[in-house]
C-alpha cells in the first residue's frame, strides 16, 4: 500500500475530529504520491515482452491483483499474487521493495494467456534475490503441503 497512504489513515486516527484546513494539506500529499505511482505505470506501458520478475496487474477471480511472473513460456505466464493483507494463505511479507514493502505474496499461483497481460505491465520487481527467495519458499511451500 501506498506509504503517503498509511501515513494519512494513521493521522486520521489522532484525533476525533478535524477541520479542513487540517486535513487539505495531508491529502495534497496523498494524491501527489498517487500521480508519481501513475506516472510510473504510463512510463512503462510501452514493453513489447514479460518476462521473469516482471509485476503485473489485472484481474484475478474478478478483482484486480498484482502478480510476480515466476515463469513465461512461448503462449503463457505463470505467477504468485501478491496481497496487502497476511492472510493464512500467505508465504513470504516483502521486505525489499519500496512500493510493495509490508505486502504478502500468496500460494495462489496463476496462469495467464501471454496475449491477455501484455499490456498489464507495472515494472519489474526491485529485488531479484528476494523474488528467487519468494520462488524458493513457494516450491517449498506445494512440496510439503500439495505433495508437489
Amino acid at each position: 500500500m501506498n506509504q503517503k497512504f498509511q501515513d494519512f489513515v494513521s493521522y486520521i486516527g489522532t484525533k476525533p475530529q478535524f477541520n479542513s484546513n487540517e486535513l487539505r494539506g495531508k491529502l495534497r500529499e496523498v494524491a501527489e504520491s498517487f500521480k508519481q505511482g501513475e506516472k510510473m505505470v504510463e512510463k512503462h506501458k510501452s514493453v513489447t515482452e514479460i518476462k521473469k520478475y516482471d509485476i503485473l496487474h489485472y484481474p484475478i477471480f474478478g478483482y484486480a491483483h498484482y502478480v510476480l511472473v515466476h515463469k513465461v513460456t512461448e503462449d503463457k505466464i505463470y505467477g504468485f499474487s501478491l496481497t496487502s493483507q497476511e492472510k493464512c494463505f500467505c508465504i513470504h511479507k516483502i521486505e525489499k521493495d519500496r512500493f510493495f514493502n509490508d505486502s504478502f505474496v500468496t500460494s495462489t499461483y496463476v496462469c495467464e494467456l501471454l496475449e491477455n497481460v501484455k499490456d498489464k505491465f507495472i515494472r519489474v520487481y526491485e529485488s531479484k534475490a528476494e523474488a528467487n527467495e519468494i520462488f524458493r519458499k513457494a516450491k517449498l511451500w506445494y512440496k510439503e503441503n500439495l505433495n508437489l
